[in-house]
């Protein structure tokens, strides 16, 4: 019993907490939306599903654009990194590429974290990225604000993007 106590404490040690945290607000910057970001605080779509009161849709412009904004606010303290969680359904990347960036407070641009490189045509689809903490300075302003956009410029196809979830886990290691 008393080994068992120990490598449950030494387990405990080592493992790891996280915490969603999700963007307060969206700037439409190109294109429109339908839905509401409220909506993106719950993934409860999976397969073909489509209810469209349970996801944001992102839809590009008559220039085949769609640029939309959000800031998320990271909790201070140790972090080890954020990782991108987002339920995504749209055509995949070969025909329509969406684009997850960063603001690179540093270099002054936006950088790609993520894309729809996994996505699968009519279903919903996971899509992830990570920021590891050697890089929080370039990307998390002294204000604790990540800058983040999600963006379409293809000139092929007007084609929407729905988000079921759009969060940042937290993720930290206890010593």
């Amino acid at each position: 019993m008393r080994f068992l106590s120990f490598a449950f404490l030494f387990l405990l040690s080592f493992s790891v907490s996280a915490a969603l945290i999700y963007p307060p607000s969206i700037s439409v910057i190109s294109g429109t939306t339908s839905g509401t970001l409220a909506s993106t605080q719950v993934q409860d779509q999976t397969g073909t599903a489509d209810d469209s009161s349970k996801y944001l849709a992102l839809i590009p412009n008559a220039s085949k654009v769609s640029t939309t904004r959000y800031e998320f606010t990271i909790p201070t303290g140790s972090i080890d990194k954020l990782v991108l969680n987002v339920n995504f359904k749209g055509k995949p990347k070969t025909i329509q590429t969406w684009k997850f960036q960063a603001w690179d407070n540093v270099g002054a641009a936006w950088i790609n974290i993520a894309d729809n490189t996994s996505a699968v045509d009519g279903e919903w689809s996971a899509i992830t990225g990570q920021i590891v903490a050697a890089d929080f300075t370039k990307y998390v302003n002294t204000s604790n604000i990540l800058k983040f956009r999600i963006v379409t410029t293809n000139p092929l196809t007007t084609d929407t993007a729905k988000l079921d979830q759009l969060a940042f886990d937290v993720v930290s290691t206890p010593i």
